[in-house]
């Protein structure tokens, strides 16, 4: 991990030119809609993740396949303030080994949808300040089969960015906090609430905008532990919580890596492409079973201005 900071670093902050006013838009990372100009973006996504346990554990290995659709819509108020809203649909195949511990599964549906306001303030000291506040709410309770949180979770953002002539570098901070316990319900008879699990993560990044634009970006992340409780006279599970109205600590403390590659192409005035590449992995976890996690995700947008 240490190793992988010191290379990104050595990457984003070779000696560089003198500064200079920041560009209409700012950095790809940090993008926000130009005033009265609406945004429509969809785009594609493909995850693979793989997990290997400890000898210890029920399961030797999973694998976890992610498809997923986008659409962001943004609209730019005036020259400091954006809004949008954010939608995402995906697939996923969940693959175990041995399939005797827990049988294959697969989800399908909407992930919980998020509002979401952007912020921007030029020429605050050599470079751009950057804020937002995203709301996502699940629109029925986790059940299992589908992708929704259960809940509602509240995501404040704030970076910083600098521009050395044909370069930009700069910070992302973001904390997600779960406002209430969300609700998991795998039958009608099980029902089951869970809190906690907050997220703080950071972003470095590094961006190279001559003609085109390259970027690279870190994200480390930290996720804390969350709690279930059982919330039905029925709900049992040995392996969640021993009996109605009963508390069981999550071991899923976590923190991990994301080193993300992504190099935007503008087709024409009015419409950027996006393809990105990224690597994660876990680096730190609470959990006495689990031995690695990492994985692969690409990524496609489009985004059109109108």
């Amino acid at each position: 991990m240490n190793r992988l900071l010191l290379l990104f670093i050595s990457m984003a902050f070779p000696i560089l030119a003198s500064a200079q006013e920041p560009p209409v838009t700012g950095s790809e990372m940090q993008h926000q809609t130009d005033a009265s100009v609406l945004e429509i973006t969809p785009g594609a996504r493909i995850s693979i993740s793989n997990a290997k346990y400890k000898p210890n554990a029920a399961l030797s290995k999973a694998n976890a396949t992610t498809f997923s659709a986008s659409m962001q819509a943004e609209f730019g108020l005036n020259q400091i303030f954006s809004a949008g809203v954010d939608l995402l649909y995906g697939w996923q195949w969940f693959d175990y080994a041995p399939s005797s511990a827990i049988s294959n599964h697969h989800t399908v549906g909407w992930f919980d949808p998020s509002i979401f306001a952007k912020g921007k303030l030029d020429n605050v000291g050599p470079g751009s300040l950057r804020f937002q506040l995203s709301v996502a709410q699940a629109l029925k309770d986790s059940t299992g089969a589908n992708n929704y949180s259960g809940g509602t979770a509240v995501a404040p953002a704030i970076g910083y960015e600098l521009y050395f002539g044909a370069h930009v570098v700069g910070a992302r901070f973001k904390y997600k906090a779960q406002t209430d316990a969300r609700n998991y319900s795998p039958s009608e008879d099980f029902k089951y609430k869970i809190k906690g699990g907050n997220e703080f993560s950071s972003i470095l990044f590094y961006e190279f905008t001559s003609e085109r634009i390259l970027g690279l970006s870190l994200e480390i992340r930290s996720k804390a532990s969350s709690k279930i409780t059982a919330d039905s006279p029925g709900a049992y599970d040995v392996n969640l919580v021993n009996g109605y109205g009963r508390t069981r600590d999550y071991s899923n403390a976590s923190s991990s890596y994301k080193l993300e590659a992504y190099a935007p192409v503008d087709i024409n005035p009015s419409l950027r492409v996006i393809p990105s590449l990224a690597y994660e992995a876990l680096g730190a976890y609470t959990s006495t079973t689990l031995a690695s996690v990492d994985g692969w995700q690409i990524q496609i947008l489009a985004r059109w201005a109108f």
